[in-house]
């Protein structure tokens, strides 16, 4: 979660803001007066979602609740709703069987139903999968001007080129597709991504969370870690909520932008605009809807400065040869004890990852690939999340979802799962957070860039 305290004395010399344009005068309302909400609009949401073998439990979670997700949806913002799909796996030689395959948006779950029905979780071969070739599918789908965008991104491995061991394509993707600059071209676009993070998977790699926190923030979105598939439908209703109220809103902080800009002639430093901003919507008594999830990763000085760089350089060829190493595991000790460490097998989450000589970890490389298995095989998690309750505030990313139950794999036996622990989630009506504002101001002025 982002607070303006975040913001370093540099950064605020970088984002200080030019001259007020004082050709005319944004629209006055009363610092007190709570601005217009109209219910309706668009919303366009594509799943760019992660077939290889160990995402089993996703896929049939998705498939599961997708006529519940656009009902809940729709009946709480009154929104016009479309869904797309790319599905994606690897690039051969490590995959013969697709890059990327599109689903175009439809409005009809019945038609999203079935292009889930035709996917299946098999292959991947190394570590690393197609990523940047499904954030450039989604980025070229056929967006509406006027509707809230959003990809939610399903996945438990990195791009190509993140400096990952025993990457098959280590200068890249290649088809020449560079994430982060597709990520910043998605924001200047007005689409926002949320990265929904499989666990424990995702944090054996060395940079994979902290690329996927990277492009969410980059676009105003979230980075959802889910240590549990039963919990998607929960992460995407609430994500979807949470967007579509902020962008509502954008107009009335445009505005106050531009008056206090005026006011302070020309000359405002980022942090002090954003404190204003988030003080005018509380005077003005603002609820917002809020998906807030335990955060399941420890905090670490090298995990925030990875994420700041991969925002920052260019290119992840750039971006790439400055990272570190998190030391030790990136999950606090509740999510990263043995009962919580493996998959879910045949009872609804993927098979672990077989162990080889080759990874090394945390410390090392890439957990190799998983064992090949097909969607329907072993049936699919419980259709329905187990109820959370929200934990204190100091314990909440204020972005994602949960765990599932374990199984241990033997030579010739299976035993039945272990208990796991449960990633607290709530949605609610809240006052408007210091994350929140920043990053409706974030997008505010990656769209206005697109414009000058």
């Amino acid at each position: 979660m982002t607070t303006f305290d975040d913001i370093t004395t540099e950064e605020k010399k970088d984002t200080e803001m030019s001259d007020a344009k004082t050709e005319t005068s944004p629209p006055e309302y009363s610092s007190t007066e709570r601005p217009r909400v109209e219910q309706g609009g668009e919303l366009d949401l594509v799943f760019a979602l992660d077939c290889t073998g160990s995402m089993g439990s996703y896929i049939q979670s998705a498939f599961t609740s997708i006529e519940s997700i656009v009902n809940q949806i729709v009946t709480s913002e009154k929104t016009n709703l479309r869904f797309g799909l790319v599905a994606y796996r690897d690039h051969p030689p490590q995959d013969s069987t697709y890059v990327t395959k599109v689903h175009p948006f439809t409005s009809k779950p019945t038609e999203m139903t079935k292009y889930i029905a035709g996917l299946s979780a098999t292959g991947g071969g190394d570590g690393p999968e197609a990523v940047a070739s499904a954030l450039y599918q989604s980025f070229q789908m056929p967006w509406r001007p006027n509707a809230t965008k959003i990809v939610i991104i399903i996945a438990d491995a990195p791009p190509h080129g993140l400096g990952e061991s025993g990457d098959g394509f280590p200068n890249g993707d290649p088809d020449g597709h560079d994430p982060l600059q597709i990520a910043r071209q998605m924001s200047t676009h007005g689409i926002t991504i949320f990265s929904v993070a499989c666990e424990p998977a995702l944090s054996g790699y060395r940079y994979a969370v902290d690329f996927f926190t990277a492009i969410a923030k980059m676009t105003g979105g979230m980075m959802l870690p889910l240590t549990s598939a039963t919990l998607l439908p929960e992460v995407v209703i609430g994500g979807a909520r949470e967007q579509i109220d902020l962008e509502r809103r954008m107009e009335a902080l445009r505005l106050d932008a531009e008056k206090y800009e005026k006011e302070k002639g020309g000359k405002v430093n980022e942090k002090d605009m954003l404190k204003h901003l988030h003080q005018q919507m509380l005077d003005r008594g603002e609820h917002l809807t809020q998906l807030s999830v335990e955060n399941p990763y420890q905090q670490s000085h090298e995990a925030e400065t990875n994420v700041a760089n991969l925002m920052t350089y260019e290119s992840l060829s750039t971006a790439s040869k400055n990272l570190s190493a998190v030391k030790g595991s990136r999950l606090t000790s509740k999510f990263s004890a043995p009962s919580a460490s493996s998959h879910s097998g045949f009872f609804g989450g993927a098979p672990p990852k077989p162990t080889t000589s080759s990874y090394s970890g945390f410390f090392g490389g890439a957990p190799p690939k998983r064992t090949t298995r097909s969607l329907f095989s072993f049936g699919g998690p419980p259709t329905s999340a187990p109820s959370a309750y929200a934990p204190p505030p100091s314990a909440l990313l204020s972005m994602a979802p949960p765990p599932p139950g374990m199984a241990s794999f033997g030579s010739s036996s299976m035993s039945m799962p272990m208990p796991a622990p449960t990633q607290q989630i709530s949605i609610s009506k809240a006052e408007v957070s210091e994350d929140q504002v920043f990053r409706m101001y974030s997008k505010m002025k990656s769209t206005a860039s697109k414009m000058d």
